[in-house]
Order: structure tokens, then sequence, then C-alpha cells
């Protein structure tokens, strides 16, 4: 006997809850049975603790393909309360099936029936697993009868964005609590539109990123920012985008993964949510679905947004920026859009652009001394042919066309330099995000 689980995901990033059904493995045969062997027995058991196939109480069944048929459980000695009812049934070739399970409730014998059943006179609900127990949810206002509809306002303000179970239950008359009945729900998070360019592929002629990584089929449809070790929250990680995505052409092209950061309006150092995102040529940055402003699972309030690349330097705005469910424009490539700390970006054509060159994704381009991010560019070719390339997607790859190189034209090495000042090769970039 074993347990099939199924989810599934949808083109914004979210899994939904998986489904199960079990199935059974049973011994190979070499005669195929066809059509399946009738039914021939049947049981029962109540509770949750199953006594075993064929220990359960038997069920007189007439053998047969179907069967129907009535039986009177033994209920005496069960206190009132919710109880499970399961049914199994055997074929003729002894395997069993899985159980079947419905809830049944035994209530205080009366002596006088009562008929139809009492009216409903309150209901309650909880969110989450975690049941608090009868009576213990949060009150729901209702009109006492034989049916209610209810409309209420669940307490939300302090669930943070995502998927969220809600479980309502209704008393009668005499006491009684029902089952809960449970509904998926979500809280929606916030949603931006960034623009941003990354140094390495940009060509100011253009105004536009190449799209090298992806005209080579080098762009990894799972965002690569989990496997380099990047810290996700806010239930970000594991975005996925699909191949039609990375098929688009033109100027609406991808460019690559990029990571956004929204940070704690008052203490930029506290990470509240990330999302992995892909950034365009002409710089728009969008959601997996290749289109869609990025959504992340945070309450729309101001935050500070931070942008990354794997292999460059972030940038985030000097102040917090409302964010509400409904998209938020934030572009990082004008000056009019104040940054955090200093040359937080470069300036190419009139352009901003994050500064490329960091190969140990560590926060500093350094062209020489410790943990400089040359060395990295000639261990990845092989470390003794320098004028060696390597076809890759890569962090050593810094101007993203898809080739590491140390030498020539084209080449990641110089970009180094470049990025650090280009006349002091001991000096040393920064990252601009505390």
């Amino acid at each position: 006997v074993n347990k099939l689980n199924v989810r599934f995901k949808d083109d914004a990033g979210r899994w939904g809850v998986p489904r199960m059904q079990q199935f059974q493995v049973v011994p190979p045969t070499d005669v195929p049975v066809d059509p399946a062997p009738p039914i021939a027995a049947a049981e029962y058991f109540i509770g949750d603790a199953d006594p075993g196939v064929g220990h359960g109480t038997a069920i007189t069944v007439a053998p047969g393909d179907a069967v129907d048929f009535d039986f009177i459980a033994a209920t005496t000695g069960l206190a009132p309360g919710a109880y499970k009812l399961s049914v199994r049934f055997k074929d003729a070739d002894g395997h069993w099936g899985f159980p079947r399970m419905e809830q049944f409730q035994v209530v205080p014998p009366t002596d006088v029936p009562v008929d139809p059943a009492p009216p409903i006179a309150a209901a309650e609900y909880f969110i989450g697993s975690n049941d608090p127990g009868v009576g213990q949810g949060t009150a729901i206002a209702v009109v006492p009868g034989d049916a209610v509809g209810v409309s209420f306002i669940a307490e939300t303000d302090e669930l943070p964005p995502g998927e969220h179970l809600l479980a309502v239950r209704f008393k009668d008359a005499d006491g009684r609590w029902g089952f809960p009945r449970q509904r998926l729900f979500i809280v929606d998070g916030v949603r931006l539109t960034a623009r941003v360019m990354l140094g390495g592929p940009f060509d100011p002629g253009t105004g536009l990123m190449h799209d090298s990584l992806r005209a080579h089929g080098l762009v990894p449809l799972t965002e690569p920012y989990t496997g380099l070790g990047h810290a996700h929250a806010g239930g970000g990680g594991d975005e996925a985008t699909t191949a039609d995505v990375l098929a688009a052409t033109g100027s609406s092209a991808i460019v690559d993964w990029v990571m956004i950061e929204l940070r704690d309006k008052t203490d930029a150092t506290q990470v509240l949510a990330t999302r992995a995102a892909l950034v365009q040529r002409d710089g728009t940055v969008v959601d997996v679905d290749g289109s869609s402003p990025v959504r992340l699972w945070a309450r729309p309030d101001e935050h500070h947004v931070v942008v990354r690349h794997r292999n460059h330097l972030g940038v985030m705005t000097a102040g917090p920026v409302m964010l509400t469910t409904t998209a938020t424009g934030l572009d990082l490539t004008q000056a009019a859009t104040p940054t955090y700390g200093t040359a937080a970006q470069d300036e190419l054509g009139g352009t901003l652009v994050l500064w490329p060159g960091d190969a140990h994704a560590d926060g500093a381009v350094r062209y020489t001394g410790g943990s400089n991010d040359r060395d990295p560019v000639l261990s990845f070719i092989g470390g003794a042919i320098p004028t060696s390339t390597v076809a890759a997607y890569a962090n050593e790859d810094l101007n993203l066309d898809g080739l590491v190189r140390y030498t020539g034209a084209g080449n990641d090495r110089d970009i180094i330099l470049q990025t650090v000042g280009g006349t002091v090769p001991t000096a040393t970039r920064t990252e601009q995000v505390p």
C-alpha cells in the first residue's frame, strides 16, 4: 500500500496543497487479469486505529463485480461524539482495497425523537491546521434556523501573505458541533514593476542589453540563486519559468535571472521577502510568466527595494517605497530614482547600470589581491592557457555572452578592471547595500 501525492504550481510560482490518493503494488503475474476479480468480502472498523486487513468487523456481502449492501455497525459503548467509520473490500484473489472513510456522530439517547433535526444555533471559524477545539474558534454571528447563510469577514491582518486554510463549523440548538468545513484562500502580496540594466551585457548604442545567454540556450528554467547559496525569505526561492517564455525575442527577450529583496522600512538590513524574477533586454523585470509584474509575499507597506544579479553588484533604493497589491513602478536606470550609498551604479550613455565583475558574488569587485575576481576567470578556463574559452552559464561570464574568456576581444577580465576604475588595479568597488 502506497500513497501518491500530486500538487500544482501556478504561473506566479505558488504551489498548491498536495492531493493524496492511495494505490497498491501487487506481486507480478504472468497472466493478465481482465476483467478485475469480483468482490468477495468486506469489513469495517471505527476510529483512527486500523486493526489491519482481515481484522476488522466482517460485513456480509454477496460476491460479485459490484456489491450493494446495508449493514448495522456496532456502536454500543461509544460515548456521544464524532467518529470515523472505515469500510474496505477484498477481491477473489485475496487483495484488500483501501478503506473508505465516512464521519458520523453518536448523540445522547432521547425519549423524544427529534424530527426534523434541531436548528443551527451558532457558528465559528479558525484559520490554519491547528484546531483550537469546539467552541474555541472565532464566533460567527448567525440567525438560528434550519438553514443559515452566513457572511463574515475573517481576521487576516496578522497572517503572512500566502496560502491558508479557513475552517468553519456549526452548532445546533442541542449543543452538538458539526465537523469543520475547510477552504483554501490566499492573502495577496505586493506587486512591483522594476526596471534595471546589467552593466555586463548593456550596449549604450542601442540602450538595450544583449540576450546571448538566452540565444545560446543557457538561461536555466529554474532560478540559480538558491543553488548559489543566496538566502531567501517570505516564500521566495525555486521560482521557475518555461521554455516558451525563454523563446521570446526582441526587446522583451529574457537576458537572465535577477533577485528582488524587500527590506524593512525602518531597518534596511532586515530582509522580509525575496523573489527571483526575469530581466528583459529593455530592463523590465517580469515575473516567471515573462510579462506580469513581480509578486512578492509581503504586506502592503513601505519597503526598501534591492535588486541583485549573480555577478553584478546589487543596488537598493535610498528610501522605502510604498508597495501595494497594484503594481508599483520603480526605474533604477534613471538618476531621478535615488539609491543608497555612493556611486551605487555605473552610468553608460546616460543610463544607470549595475556594476559588473563580481565573479565571487561576495559584494565586492577586486582586480588584484586576496579574493580577487580575475583569478576565477582564469581558473574557469583551465588556468594554464589564457587564450582558452569555455561556453557556460557561469558567474565568471561577466558580460553574459555565454563564453568565459580571459584575453582577447570580449574578454571578462577587462570588465573587472573597468569596474574598479581602470587605472588603479589595486582599487576595490564595494556593493552599496547594507
